[in-house]
């Protein structure tokens, strides 16, 4: 397929994950969208991830496998494949972001609408990505979820490993921060760190955050008895997990979610926590996708 074909997602291939039928075992849908898994050698000239590369296809499968755990005792999960842009175009300027961004940012668009229109059937939804997945989707939500009747029926946006910003709050006052643990229709986003560790650019300017043991953007502090398990790996029978393995606070100045140093350093310090996003926090952050559809069938 030609990188300016539209992707069909009537064509059940162009999907990870599509349930029907008896695989519909859930009262909720969760739409994932995966994070960045593309990576050309020639990173001067090719920067979108070819839709039907079997290589690609294969390393979004495992990344939408090792990100979504979180849900998949609760939600039937809808995950998407797309033409993803590479790490490269982080360092570009904005103009030339934005432009290359318009191809995965549509293909999840389309994927979206297509799964609310033929697949969804009406049920409550979870917005969730991680990184250049939570990018797509935190523009989905700022732009093209401003429908009330629409997101009367969106539970949460775990919208985890990328950045929204002051700014856009300020812009899309339907988009909200969550500030309790089961507060409906807002936002878990954040980015973590400590000290010592590199930035990526994927935290902007004015980013805010929400801390996945206190589920608030306050600065307070959470021990690491706040935190029922870390996930470092589950893969079958080979399960590899901590409780209590850090305590987490939100630095309110550049508005990183910063782990404990000791912490950090039985991590080994690795150069960025950005893929630690998601398992040091995945208990709390399955506890919480529970808390949050008890609530809105309470509300129902």
């Amino acid at each position: 397929m030609g990188m300016d074909t539209p992707t069909d997602y009537a064509n059940p291939r162009n999907w990870i994950s599509q349930p029907t039928g008896r695989r519909l075992k859930h009262a909720v849908d969760a739409f994932f969208v995966y994070p960045t898994v593309y990576r050309h050698p020639d990173t001067g000239s090719h920067h979108l991830m070819p839709i039907d590369s079997p290589l690609f296809r294969g390393a979004a499968r495992v990344a939408t496998y090792q990100r979504d755990r979180f849900l998949s005792e609760d939600c039937n999960i809808f995950a998407p494949y797309y033409r993803q842009v590479g790490m490269e175009v982080l360092s570009m300027r904005r103009s030339s972001f934005d432009h290359i961004s318009k191809t995965p940012y549509h293909d999840v668009r389309s994927a979206f609408f297509y799964y609310l229109e033929n697949l969804n059937g009406s049920r409550p939804f979870i917005l969730a990505g991680h990184s250049q997945g939570s990018d797509m989707l935190i523009k989905l939500l700022c732009h093209d979820l401003k429908d009330p009747e629409l997101r009367r029926r969106l539970i949460a946006a775990y919208l985890i490993g990328y950045s929204l910003t002051r700014q856009e709050l300020a812009q899309f006052p339907h988009v909200r921060l969550a500030q309790a643990a089961d507060d409906l229709g807002c936002v878990i986003t954040y980015n973590t760190s400590a000290p010592g560790a590199a930035v990526l650019p994927v935290v902007l300017p004015g980013a805010v955050a929400v801390n996945p043991l206190t589920w608030s953007s306050g600065p307070q502090y959470a021990p690491p008895q706040a935190n029922p398990g870390s996930v470092f790996l589950d893969a079958g029978p080979f399960r590899v997990s901590r409780k209590h393995f850090t305590g987490a606070r939100i630095d309110e100045q550049t508005g990183l979610l910063m782990i404990d140093e000791d912490a950090y350093r039985r991590l080994g310090r690795p150069h960025t926590l950005h893929s630690f996003d998601i398992p040091l926090f995945e208990a709390s952050l399955r506890v919480n996708v529970a808390t949050r559809i008890a609530a809105f069938a309470a509300r129902s």
